[in-house]
């Protein structure tokens, strides 16, 4: 059902396949929001670079840039959330970098009517760090970080060099991540 009312909001789970323990964001965004907005937020969220192409893979339906396809970038750019009619519980997927494949699901965990209209959307939440650009994809990057953390495996040095200075798969910046957002 369309939103009607600009204080209509969705509460999202965006999951990030193949990672264990699981990476996870959890937003707040108005449910006016065009996917190609949205896909801004997630960037922001999980600290990805926007280096790559992007889909959205909803209903059958495919939003999102993949290189040069620009009518298929402007489908993102007229779609909303609320135009989609998503209801509480409905999953999506998102994949980000078709050469690593990093698929995020993501679950409507609320539609909601929120005190005042949003501006735009937040981060509410979220565990882990995202894996670094060029980590080759969920399975590439386990097996990096079991290299990285163990100093007898063969491969320590070479997983080292794949993480950036300061990365610690375990910390997420909740402030980080909403100062990221703002102005989305």
């Amino acid at each position: 059902m369309p939103a009607r009312d600009p204080r209509d909001a969705f509460q999202l789970k965006i999951l990030l396949a193949d990672t264990r323990p699981p990476v996870w964001r959890r937003l707040l965004v108005p449910a006016s929001l065009s996917l190609a907005r949205l896909h801004r937020a997630i960037q922001a969220a999980f600290g990805w670079e926007d280096d790559h192409g992007h889909v959205f893979r909803i209903r059958g339906g495919e939003y999102g840039r993949s290189g040069s396809e620009e009518a298929f970038d402007l489908r993102g750019e007229r779609v909303s959330l609320a135009g989609l009619g998503l209801g509480e519980g409905e999953t999506f997927h998102y994949e980000y970098d078709f050469e690593d494949s990093w698929t995020h699901l993501v679950t409507v965990e609320a539609r909601l009517l929120a005190g005042a209209p949003l501006r735009g959307p937040s981060c509410l939440a979220g565990r882990r760090a995202c894996p670094p650009e060029g980590s080759g994809g969920p399975f590439a990057f386990a097996a990096s970080l079991a290299a990285a953390q163990d100093p007898s495996h063969p491969d320590h040095g070479q997983a080292l060099a794949v993480f950036p200075r300061g990365w610690a798969a375990d910390a997420f910046d909740l402030e980080a991540a909403q100062r990221a957002m703002k102005g989305i």
